[in-house]
């Protein structure tokens, strides 16, 4: 066997075993819940069993004889991932507005005795808050008004968690059940990436046309999406979805290589979870999934066609009719629609979305908010024009929000938009000479596939809906590497650095919240070391009722009350206040949080708020 051939199974062996790691959970979980029970403890380290002894096979498949040491090294390698994912998930909080609002609560029910399949639960009162709204009304200061709060509103908490698809979080509360930690649960996401990133590996070595150096920068481009990357440590599911598709573009090409079994299977379970992370996942997994078959027919790969074909009917079946029978098959049963929700849901959209460029078409939307800057406030401008930039320009506030993982506009990153111009280009210079090759046929049937994903939704400008346009420059890039066009290499240079550029700057993102997830830990040992009850509120608009589970783990007493008074703090970076009968005690800051401080200019801050 050839060394990079070789190479390549392993990479694939360790994405195998990750990818699969995660569905056979979820499987596991949907039995569970089919048949009446709550999660247990068993089904994430059953899941782990499962997935070695597919391995097993997978392995003896690929290497024959060869297959135990083979075996042995990718099956520690996975299971040491795993284990730094858990360490990595427990160790940053989730910082996120969305992860902590309804995501977190959805993973703390499940893993509470929640069935989903069966139950529904009760609706608290509408979420209002008399004249105004208060956007994280402690953790940031931010508070937001508008003219219509106070009227009836739709508690998209519960309906969030009632009536749509929650495979990450399933998977999450698996894991959860098991730690009792509500941070491990965001591990689904490193194991995921990690699995993506061994996949690409594995296709690049068995392409075998780039230098090493090439092959892990170009795995690293097209795995570690900004998306993925702000979202790591957030229950957010968005970085998930991108992963996962791109997880799906690879099997892809390795059965346009190969009809090989375990590719298909693979395939198979990425389209079971797939469809069943958001209503919007499920689409782009249609649309990819019929792209890849209709150029499987249009190259006349008959009997790769019918396998494929039986392999995305089937799988895809069992997750609309198994494991998604919540919310799918609930849905249509209890209110005769299949995507219940979906209007209320466009609707916040709608509400959150600027007044610039509110009536826009999805077009203009998108250009706008690519040629902008990476900023939450980038369309408070008088005029559309005033939003754009110069390309590659970047200032204070875009490297500021590097760690925000529901950044609006521009959240690819300050240079990503300059990217996109050098891609265009490059595809241009290199369909001068290489258009009749079937490479730059398949690059272009690839990124129409993606455009028409990314267009068919109505917000595309909002990237964290469509994280797979950051493949777009990316897929064009793979081409120029492997059509022969050495004048454009300059192009090719710049695209690599500005794209490398973005992937940076979100790396950068982690730091940050690695500090404050500092300030939340001493927090909570403040509280511990204050050792009384403390009186908790959650925020009227957003509650963030899973703040509880925190106090939980840490064995700090508390009773669910209105907070006031002398003593009131807000939880770090969240939507809830507390109140102590005495002031909380000063103990050693730990020095990332002295950092933060002295970074934020709040070293002087003595109430830790």
């Amino acid at each position: 066997m050839e060394k990079n051939i070789r190479i390549s199974h392993q990479y694939f062996l360790l994405g195998f075993g990750l990818v699969s790691l995660v569905v056979f959970t979820l499987l596991l979980c949907a039995l569970s819940f089919v048949r009446g029970y709550p999660l247990s403890f068993w089904q994430f380290p059953l899941a782990i069993l499962i997935t070695l002894v597919s391995q097993f096979f997978a392995c003896k498949h690929l290497f024959g004889k060869k297959s135990k040491n083979i075996f042995f090294k990718t099956g520690g390698i996975v299971l040491a991932v795993c284990l730094v994912s858990l360490i990595f998930a427990n160790a940053i909080y989730d910082l996120s507005f969305d992860g902590q609002w309804y995501h977190q609560e959805t993973v703390s029910q499940i893993k509470n005795g929640f069935n989903p399949y069966y139950k529904t639960l009760p609706l608290p009162d509408v979420e209002s808050s008399g004249g105004t709204k208060e956007v994280w009304c402690s953790g940031p200061d931010r508070t937001e008004n508008d003219s219509t709060a106070g009227s009836p509103a739709v508690n998209l908490m519960y309906l969030d968690i009632n009536h749509m698809p929650k495979a990450a979080e399933i998977v999450a509360a698996a894991i959860f059940r098991l730690t009792n930690r509500i941070e491990t649960g965001k591990a689904v996401n490193l194991i995921i990436l990690a699995g993506s990133f061994f996949l690409c590996l594995s296709l690049v070595y068995k392409i075998d046309r780039f230098s090493t150096r090439i092959k892990w920068l170009t795995a690293t481009l097209v795995c570690f999406n900004p998306i993925t990357i702000t979202q790591l440590s957030s229950y957010c599911v968005d970085g998930l979805m991108a992963s996962l598709l791109v997880c799906q573009l690879l099997l892809f090409c390795f059965l346009f290589l190969e009809n090989n079994k375990y590719y298909r299977f693979l395939l198979g379970l990425l389209i079971m979870i797939s469809v069943n992370i958001k209503y919007t996942s499920l689409v782009y997994t249609a649309i990819f999934c019929t792209g890849f078959l209709l150029l499987l027919l249009v190259r006349k790969k008959w009997a790769y066609t019918k396998n494929s074909f039986y392999t995305c009917a089937l799988s895809a079946s069992l997750g609309l009719l198994f494991i998604g029978f919540h919310p799918y098959v609930t849905n249509l049963i209890a209110n005769n629609q299949l995507f219940y929700g979906l209007p209320e849901t466009r609707n916040e959209i709608y509400d959150i979305t600027p007044s610039l460029i509110r009536g826009k078409n999805r077009f203009d939307k998108l250009f706008l908010s690519l040629a902008t800057h990476s900023e939450e406030d980038a369309a408070d401008k008088a005029a559309g024009k005033e939003m754009l930039k110069i390309p590659f320009s970047v200032n204070k506030k875009e490297l500021l929000n590097a760690n925000n993982p529901e950044l609006k506009f521009a959240a690819f990153g300050p240079f990503f938009g300059g990217a996109l111009l050098v891609s265009i280009l490059l595809l241009l210079a290199t369909s001068f000479r290489s258009y009749r090759h079937p490479v730059f046929g398949y690059t272009l049937a690839a990124l129409g596939i993606i455009l028409l994903t990314v267009l068919i939704i109505p917000d595309p400008w909002w990237a964290r809906f469509v994280p797979q346009l950051w493949l777009f420059p990316v897929i064009i890039l793979l081409m120029a590497e492997l059509l022969p066009a050495s004048r454009i290499r300059p192009l090719k240079t710049l695209l690599y650095a500005s794209l490398a550029l973005n992937v940076a700057w979100v790396l950068c993102g982690i730091f940050f919240n690695i500090m404050v997830s500092s300030h939340i830990n001493y927090q909570l040992a403040q509280l511990k070391a204050l050792s009384q009850t403390i009186s908790v509120e959650y925020c009227a608009y957003r509650p963030f009722t899973s703040n509880r589970e925190r106090f939980i783990e840490n064995h700090i007493p508390f009773i669910e009350k209105k907070v006031e008074g002398q003593y009131i703090y807000n939880v770090i970076h969240s939507n809830t206040r507390f109140e102590t009968t005495t002031e909380l005690p000063n103990l050693p800051k730990p020095f990332l949080m002295r950092l933060n401080e002295k970074w934020k200019g709040t070293d002087g801050d003595k109430k830790n708020n």
